[in-house]
Protein backbone atom coordinates (compact mmCIF):
# COMPACT_ATOMS: atom_id res chain seq x y z
CA UNK A 1 0.00 0.00 0.00
CA UNK A 2 2.78 2.73 1.09
CA UNK A 3 3.75 2.39 -2.94
CA UNK A 4 0.64 3.74 -3.77
CA UNK A 5 0.14 6.37 -1.45
CA UNK A 6 1.65 10.19 -2.56
CA UNK A 7 4.95 10.56 -0.48
CA UNK A 8 4.69 13.11 2.27
CA UNK A 9 6.96 13.54 5.33
CA UNK A 10 5.34 11.43 8.12
CA UNK A 11 3.29 9.11 6.55
CA UNK A 12 3.67 5.60 8.27
CA UNK A 13 1.67 2.40 7.78
CA UNK A 14 0.63 0.14 11.16
CA UNK A 15 -0.85 -3.23 12.09
CA UNK A 16 -3.31 -2.86 14.33
CA UNK A 17 -6.41 -4.01 16.06
CA UNK A 18 -6.61 -7.97 17.57
CA UNK A 19 -4.97 -9.48 14.15
CA UNK A 20 -1.69 -7.44 15.07
CA UNK A 21 -1.88 -9.71 18.51
CA UNK A 22 -0.40 -13.04 18.63
CA UNK A 23 -2.15 -15.65 19.98
CA UNK A 24 -5.39 -14.22 20.36
CA UNK A 25 -8.44 -14.78 18.66
CA UNK A 26 -9.57 -12.24 16.04
CA UNK A 27 -12.13 -11.74 13.21
CA UNK A 28 -10.19 -11.79 10.02
CA UNK A 29 -10.36 -8.42 9.54
CA UNK A 30 -7.13 -6.79 9.07
CA UNK A 31 -6.52 -2.78 10.26
CA UNK A 32 -4.32 -0.94 8.79
CA UNK A 33 -3.28 2.18 9.95
CA UNK A 34 -2.83 5.15 7.37
CA UNK A 35 -0.65 7.94 9.75
CA UNK A 36 -0.82 10.95 7.93
CA UNK A 37 -0.47 14.38 9.66
CA UNK A 38 -1.76 16.83 6.55
CA UNK A 39 -5.32 16.12 6.85
CA UNK A 40 -5.56 18.77 4.19
CA UNK A 41 -3.46 16.33 1.67
CA UNK A 42 -5.57 13.40 2.73
CA UNK A 43 -8.42 13.88 -0.34
CA UNK A 44 -5.33 12.81 -2.22
CA UNK A 45 -5.15 9.13 -0.70
CA UNK A 46 -8.49 8.20 -2.07
CA UNK A 47 -7.85 7.76 -5.42
CA UNK A 48 -4.48 5.95 -4.25
CA UNK A 49 -6.32 3.30 -2.05
CA UNK A 50 -9.03 2.79 -3.69
CA UNK A 51 -7.07 1.37 -6.94
CA UNK A 52 -6.17 -1.54 -4.21
CA UNK A 53 -9.93 -2.33 -4.26
CA UNK A 54 -10.59 -0.05 -0.77
CA UNK A 55 -13.94 1.52 -0.52
CA UNK A 56 -13.93 5.28 0.95
CA UNK A 57 -16.54 5.63 3.31
CA UNK A 58 -17.88 9.17 2.67
CA UNK A 59 -20.59 9.65 5.44
CA UNK A 60 -17.82 9.05 8.52
CA UNK A 61 -19.43 10.77 11.15
CA UNK A 62 -15.70 11.52 11.98
CA UNK A 63 -14.56 14.05 10.00
CA UNK A 64 -10.89 14.05 11.86
CA UNK A 65 -10.58 10.49 9.98
CA UNK A 66 -10.94 8.44 6.72
CA UNK A 67 -12.00 5.31 6.47
CA UNK A 68 -12.19 2.65 3.73
CA UNK A 69 -12.98 -0.77 3.76
CA UNK A 70 -11.88 -3.45 1.54
CA UNK A 71 -14.52 -6.72 0.37
CA UNK A 72 -17.58 -5.21 1.27
CA UNK A 73 -20.86 -6.56 -0.14
CA UNK A 74 -21.87 -5.62 -2.79
CA UNK A 75 -17.91 -4.74 -4.14
CA UNK A 76 -16.78 -8.18 -2.32
CA UNK A 77 -18.20 -11.50 -0.76
CA UNK A 78 -16.85 -9.94 2.88
CA UNK A 79 -14.70 -7.73 4.27
CA UNK A 80 -11.29 -8.52 4.95
CA UNK A 81 -9.78 -5.13 5.39
CA UNK A 82 -10.04 -1.65 7.02
CA UNK A 83 -7.94 1.34 6.65
CA UNK A 84 -8.09 3.69 8.83
CA UNK A 85 -6.62 7.49 8.38
CA UNK A 86 -5.60 9.17 11.21
CA UNK A 87 -3.34 11.85 12.36
CA UNK A 88 -0.31 11.13 14.57
CA UNK A 89 -1.94 11.82 17.94
CA UNK A 90 -4.94 10.33 17.01
CA UNK A 91 -3.51 7.23 15.97
CA UNK A 92 -1.03 6.82 19.41
CA UNK A 93 -3.45 5.57 21.36
CA UNK A 94 -4.18 2.50 19.34
CA UNK A 95 -0.27 1.80 18.85
CA UNK A 96 0.05 1.91 22.65
CA UNK A 97 -2.43 -0.65 23.57
CA UNK A 98 -1.75 -2.81 20.84
CA UNK A 99 2.15 -2.73 21.75
CA UNK A 100 1.07 -3.13 25.38
CA UNK A 101 -0.93 -6.36 24.62
CA UNK A 102 2.32 -7.40 22.33
CA UNK A 103 4.26 -7.63 25.08
CA UNK A 104 2.64 -8.35 27.54
CA UNK A 105 0.88 -11.93 26.82
CA UNK A 106 -1.37 -12.30 29.92
CA UNK A 107 -2.73 -8.95 29.35
CA UNK A 108 -3.06 -10.29 25.99
CA UNK A 109 -5.05 -13.54 27.36
CA UNK A 110 -7.13 -11.57 29.79
CA UNK A 111 -7.99 -9.26 26.49
CA UNK A 112 -8.57 -12.56 24.76
CA UNK A 113 -11.25 -13.70 27.20
CA UNK A 114 -13.18 -10.41 27.45
CA UNK A 115 -13.48 -10.19 24.04
CA UNK A 116 -14.71 -13.68 23.93
CA UNK A 117 -16.94 -13.34 26.55
CA UNK A 118 -18.44 -10.38 25.13
CA UNK A 119 -19.06 -11.83 21.96
CA UNK A 120 -21.57 -14.03 23.64
CA UNK A 121 -23.01 -11.10 25.44
CA UNK A 122 -23.76 -8.71 22.75
CA UNK A 123 -23.76 -11.02 19.59
CA UNK A 124 -26.08 -8.47 17.92
CA UNK A 125 -24.83 -5.16 19.36
CA UNK A 126 -21.47 -4.13 18.02
CA UNK A 127 -21.48 -1.06 19.77
CA UNK A 128 -22.46 -2.47 23.44
CA UNK A 129 -19.87 -4.61 22.63
CA UNK A 130 -17.27 -2.26 21.32
CA UNK A 131 -18.35 -0.35 24.10
CA UNK A 132 -17.95 -2.70 27.08
CA UNK A 133 -14.89 -3.35 26.01
CA UNK A 134 -13.57 0.70 26.57
CA UNK A 135 -12.55 0.27 30.78
CA UNK A 136 -9.98 -2.36 29.93
CA UNK A 137 -8.69 -0.49 27.37
CA UNK A 138 -8.41 2.67 29.54
CA UNK A 139 -6.89 0.85 32.51
CA UNK A 140 -4.45 -0.53 30.11
CA UNK A 141 -3.80 3.25 28.53
CA UNK A 142 -3.91 4.80 31.94
CA UNK A 143 -1.21 2.25 33.52
CA UNK A 144 1.33 2.22 30.36
CA UNK A 145 1.14 6.11 30.37
CA UNK A 146 2.37 5.82 34.49
CA UNK A 147 5.53 4.00 32.90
Amino acid sequence: MIQVLPRAAGVCLEHFGSTAIPNIRAKPIIDILVIHPYPGLWPDLIGPIASLGYVSWPENPRKDRMFFVKGMPPFGPRRTHHVHVRVPSDAKTELLFRDALRGDPMLARRYAELKDALAVRYRHDRDAYTEAKTDFIAEVLRRTNER
